[in-house]
């Protein structure tokens, strides 16, 4: 069996209760650990504020950082911005229980239930999740100062993607512009 990273397991049963905070740096050995995924590699922070009690555990997360992704127009390497805010609540159970609605949650997703004798809670793959999910919608690569996308040309006329110019109308007498 393969032995995890303890850098994203959190030893709940040290922790004293009340508020502590944990920082920790993140990279791609991190991505490595998702070889299925679309970030390929990255760094950045992660800042973990935890609030224990007796059965709840709630750790607001913060994660800031740049990741490799492949652009979304001509399939190279970019660095894409990530920025993640969010609570994650940890309830200790001596049974998981199914998650329910709870109406002062965003959402079921915001629960994890874990037996209470267990000794980790294993953030690695919310985590990972987090910063997927704070990708930014449309990642494609950026224009130089004279306005021309960075894209691989030869990627482009692989894929027959034509440039911005290539798509103006010719006038016609219509005033929509389109032939019926």
């Amino acid at each position: 069996m393969e032995k995890k990273d303890s850098t994203y397991m959190l030893a709940h049963h040290d922790l004293s209760i009340g508020n502590h905070q944990f920082i920790c740096k993140f990279g791609s050995s991190f991505f490595a650990k998702f070889p299925e995924g679309e970030v390929t590699g990255g760094e950045g922070t992660i800042t973990l504020n935890i609030e224990k009690r007796s059965n709840l555990i709630t750790v607001a997360i913060e994660i800031e950082g740049e990741v490799k992704v492949a652009c979304d127009r001509c399939l190279e390497d970019i660095i894409a911005p990530i920025s993640f805010k969010g609570d994650l609540l940890v309830k200790l159970s001596p049974e998981i229980k199914e998650p329910t609605f709870d109406d002062n949650l965003k959402s079921e997703s915001d629960v994890l239930w874990i037996n209470s004798t267990d000794e980790y809670i294993d953030l690695e793959q919310y985590l990972y999740e987090s910063m997927v999910l704070s990708l930014p919608y449309s990642r494609i690569h950026s224009e130089d100062e004279e306005g021309i996308s960075m894209c691989n040309p030869q990627m482009l006329e692989r894929f027959g993607i034509a440039e911005d110019d290539d798509f103006d109308l010719e006038d016609d007498d219509d005033d929509d512009g389109y032939d019926l």
